[in-house]
Order: structure tokens, then C-alpha cells, then sequence
């Protein structure tokens, strides 16, 4: 691990003013015990937490990787001192040439695979440490070398812990809306995981590919970049014409710059796929091993749930509270009363989990092939035993849904699984644009179980409430909002119906249960 130190200022020889600014610093090439250095002089509120972090990174294996940029110490007065670049950054903020764009358009196309293969190294390093670097972009990638390459990922400003329930903006800090994903945008829910990072990393490997000539969605003001994104255009959608890539490489671009999170590459992935692209001089992306044998393929084969968080049932991954995940639930389950029974609404599914089984009805759907009808109300739906997911299902009701519905109810209950199945709903308007085929209409009924769990998978929509209804009404109790991963657990005799979309589309999961245990008055 890396040392850091308190460096005396007056050690320090200024040998360039200002080499290079920012939002909410300045950086300075100074002399220190013989070696350059770069002298980050941070201005504004983040100025404390970013001394604290850079110390933390410092003593961590961060410290050390490779390429990430080398942290040295601070000065008695609060600057940070790092190792110097000589090359510079590989772009400026202000679009001016750089050492990188004068040199890159002699590169080869398996050097930039080898640069790319750097940051994303390191940007799997921070997610590994429990960290987000936020910022994933060719002006914060430092150049120390082109031949051979090296180059370091900088500018630890907007770092943040992973997995928070709500993240913050270091107030003064620019949004980097052009690398953000569509769910990481201010008026989304700015939410980041690693899935967010790989999507930034994608925009970072679209200026690559220019060779820093272009920056993502370059033609497009900063307020019509979150629409854009949400309706999956990619870096180029707004150019006159599509740049000249290597197969390969546009490729991986657009994988790594999905719309739906769970059609984007992990970490391990990606590394794979930029090392194919090295190997290739950029012209293919898929490893030999996975062209040889891809998945579901063969329509003579049962479907295989792609994502192993549908194979090998993990509670943690799978449950939106993580740890200690039933007691969380418990918490956070709100009871909407009637009559006689009680309906729970409550977060249930991570977005991991959601996003998995959301990508694999589409890539379903896109072979052509069907399933049987699961219900009478909707004809656009799902069954799920059909295609490898009730191992998944049973285990999500025994170990999840079947204790909390217990705790809930305070009596001797037990569930077990019966039916799984999709609901598609979607509006008129909407046809064309959803992934998936579906419809905007649905009677009022009740289920064929004894408990049902409703929850939603995700979707781009308005409108479309969950209602229900007491005995003898036509007027709802109560209508209850839907939002992704959200879930609603209630008796299946209930009287319930969903509203109609006013706009876009929006995917649930349904699973029946049967109580095979209950209380006496329940009998």
C-alpha cells in the first residue's frame, strides 16, 4: 500500500502555474525531492471530503494499482500532491488539442483495446474497494506513456460509497449528463451501481474510438441528454453520420451503453470483451469459447436463465433491503386495510434482480418462441416454470415471502410456491417502442391462489395504479402507485384490477401462493 504524507509547502518549487482546472480546483506542476509532481489546490465545499477520501485511497490497495493515479501526500496548508503525468490528460474540458489527440490517430486499434483494458481496470478496482468513481471520462484519464501504453484514472471528486439508498452531488461539481446513465440522471433516480459505471465506461470508450476528436451526444444540448438516453439513443445518435469503428468496437460501445441496466456487461465481462478486441485489432468483441457456444440459441433446448442471480438464488442480491433483508421488510412494509384483509406494499426486489429477469423476457421474446397462456386476464404474459425459473420462484416464497407473510399477519402461516407469470402491460401509443408485447387492458378479478405477490420488473410508464376493491363495489378502497422492484402481497380473493397506463409501458411479476399452514381462523 501507498504511503502518505504531509509534505512542508515550502518543499514544494512551482514549475508551471496552472496547468489544468476544473469546477472546483486547480493544478499546478511544482518540484519535490526531485520528481514532478501535480499540486491540486480544491476550492469550495468538497474541499474537505476530497483531502479525506484521496487520504483513504492512499492507504488502501487503491493506492497502488496500477492505473489508478499514485496520491503522495498533502501539504501543511491542504493541497494534494500527486505523481505527475507527463503526457497530460488524453482531453481537456475545453476541447484543445492534447498530447493524445496530436498522437492518436497513428494508434492502432489494439493499443486503444490495451488503454481501455487500463481504466477499466481500475474502474472495477474502486467497485472492488466498495466505491463509484462517478466520473468515468477521457478528460479524467491521465496519459504517462503511448508506447508502450499507460495511462491512470484521476479525479477522485465525485467518488461515493456504493450502495446507498439515496446519493448526493458534491455541491459546485458539474453533472457529466453526456456520460451518465439514464437512471443516474438528475431528473431520474439518480441512482449508480456498477451498472451505471460500465455505462459511463462506454461513453469513455466512444471517445476513445475518436480518438478524442468527439465527446458523447456532441450535437445535443445538456437538457435534452436524459431524454435522449432514456429512450436508448447511443453517443452518436445526433451526428450526421455514424463514425468509422471497427466492428468490435461499436459493439462493445453499444452493450456497455444498453438503456436497460441488466443488458449491460459486468466488470468480468467487459474485461473479456477488451481483451478479444486487443486481439483482434478491434474488429470482434466476443471471446472464441463464447461464439462456440451461446446461450438459449438452440430453440431445441429448454430456455436457460442467463444471469446467475435467477439460478442460484442469493438473498442478499436478490432482496432490494440486502442484509438482515426479512427484518428490513418487515420495516418497510406498509399495510393498506379493508374490511376484513390487509394489502402490503413494500420494496422486494433489487434492481439487479429485477433487471436480469426484465432482460431475459426480452431476449425471449426476440427468439420468437412462446410459452402457454399463464392467466385469463392478460394474454400477454409469460409462464415462467416453462423456462427454468421456478427453482428461482420456489426459493424466493419459502425463504422470503412465505416467513414475511407470517410476520406480518402475526400467525402460524406457511406458503408454498404454486404459478409464476409475467403481466405486459402496455399503451397504445406504446407499441412500438416497448421491448415487449403487451396490452393496456384488464377486468376486475380475483386470483387463483391463496396469496398473491404482484411486483413490478420495470418499464418506462404513467399512470396504471393497482386497485382494490371491498365486496359488492365498483369504486376502488384504494389505488397504489407502482415503481420498480415495489412489490404488493395480499390475499388472492381480493378484488383488484390495474389502472390504465396513460402513457408507456410497465412489466410485473406474479407469483401464486398456497397456505399450507395457518392460523385456526383462517381454516
Amino acid at each position: 500500500m501507498a504511503s502518505y504524507v504531509i509534505i512542508p509547502s515550502g518543499e514544494l518549487r512551482v514549475v508551471e502555474h496552472r496547468v489544468a482546472s476544473g469546477t472546483e480546483k486547480l493544478v499546478h506542476k511544482s518540484s519535490w525531492k526531485g520528481r514532478d509532481v501535480a499540486v491540486l489546490d480544491i476550492r469550495g465545499a468538497s474541499r474537505k471530503s476530497e483531502r479525506e477520501l484521496q487520504r483513504l485511497m492512499a492507504e488502501t490497495t487503491l493506492g497502488a494499482h496500477p492505473h489508478v493515479v499514485q496520491i503522495l501526500g498533502e501539504t501543511d496548508d491542504g493541497q494534494i500532491v500527486n505523481e505527475w503525468a507527463p503526457l497530460g490528460s488524453m482531453t481537456n474540458y475545453d476541447g484543445s488539442a492534447t498530447h493524445f489527440t496530436s498522437k492518436a490517430g497513428s494508434l492502432p486499434w489494439s493499443v486503444l483495446a490495451v488503454i481501455a483494458c487500463q481504466v477499466a481496470s481500475a474502474a472495477e478496482a474502486f467497485w472492488n474497494s466498495s466505491l463509484l468513481h462517478r466520473d468515468l471520462a477521457a478528460r479524467n484519464v491521465l496519459v504517462f506513456s503511448l508506447d508502450p501504453p499507460l495511462v491512470k484514472l484521476t479525479d477522485f471528486g465525485l467518488v461515493a460509497t456504493a450502495g446507498q439508498e439515496r446519493y448526493g452531488w458534491p455541491k459546485g461539481h458539474a453533472m457529466g449528463t453526456r456520460w451518465m446513465a439514464p437512471e443516474s440522471q438528475p431528473d431520474a433516480d439518480f441512482h449508480f451501481d456498477d451498472k451505471t459505471e460500465i455505462y459511463s465506461f462506454g461513453c469513455f470508450l466512444f471517445e476513445l474510438a475518436t480518438r478524442g476528436t468527439l465527446v458523447p451526444y456532441a450535437r445535443t444540448g445538456n437538457d435534452r441528454i436524459p431524454t435522449l438516453k432514456r429512450a436508448g439513443a447511443l453517443p452518436w445518435e445526433d451526428l450526421r453520420a455514424v463514425p468509422s469503428f471497427p466492428a468490435g468496437f461499436r459493439q462493445l460501445i453499444e452493450v456497455c451503453c444498453e438503456r436497460l441496466p441488466g443488458n449491460r456487461p459486468s466488470f468480468g465481462q467487459l474485461q473479456k470483451y477488451l481483451h478479444r478486441l486487443r486481439d483482434t485489432n478491434g474488429e470482434s468483441m466476443t471471446p472464441t469459447s463464447m461464439q462456440a457456444c451461446p446461450l438459449n440459441e438452440d430453440p431445441s433446448k429448454p430456455w436457460v436463465p442467463t444471469s446467475p442471480l435467477l439460478r442460484d438464488f442469493d438473498r442478499n442480491a436478490v432482496l432490494a433491503v440486502g442484509p438482515n433483508g426479512l427484518s428490513n421488510l418487515v420495516e418497510k412494509a406498509t399495510a393498506w386495510r379493508m374490511s376484513r384483509d390487509q394489502v402490503y406494499s413494500l420494496p422486494l426486489l433489487s434492481d439487479a434482480a429485477c433487471d436480469a429477469l426484465l432482460d431475459d423476457m426480452i431476449q425471449f421474446h426476440r427468439t420468437g418462441r412462446q410459452t402457454s397462456r399463464a392467466n385469463s386476464n392478460n394474454r400477454f404474459s409469460l409462464r415462467l416454470s416453462e423456462l427454468g425459473y421456478e427453482p428461482f420462484l420456489r426459493a424466493l416464497v419459502e425463504e422470503v415471502v412465505s416467513p414475511l407473510f407470517a410476520r406480518l399477519q402475526e400467525g402460524n402461516f406457511k406458503l408454498a410456491y404454486r404459478h409464476g407469470h409475467t403481466v405486459q402491460r402496455v399503451h397504445d401509443d406504446a407499441l412500438e417502442k416497448s421491448p415487449l408485447p403487451g396490452s393496456n387492458r384488464g377486468s376486475l378479478h380475483t386470483d387463483d391462489s391463496d396469496v398473491t405477490v404482484n411486483v413490478n420488473i420495470g418499464g418506462d410508464w404513467e399512470g396504471g395504479g393497482l386497485k382494490f376493491f371491498e365486496e359488492n363495489t365498483e369504486t376502488p378502497a384504494f389505488v397504489l402507485p407502482q415503481a420498480k422492484g415495489q412489490a404488493f402481497l395480499h390475499y388472492g380473493k381480493l378484488r383488484h384490477q390495474a389502472g390504465l397506463l396513460t402513457a408507456g409501458y410497465r412489466f410485473n411479476l406474479v407469483i401464486w401462493c398456497d397456505i399450507v399452514q395457518c392460523a385456526p381462523d383462517r381454516i
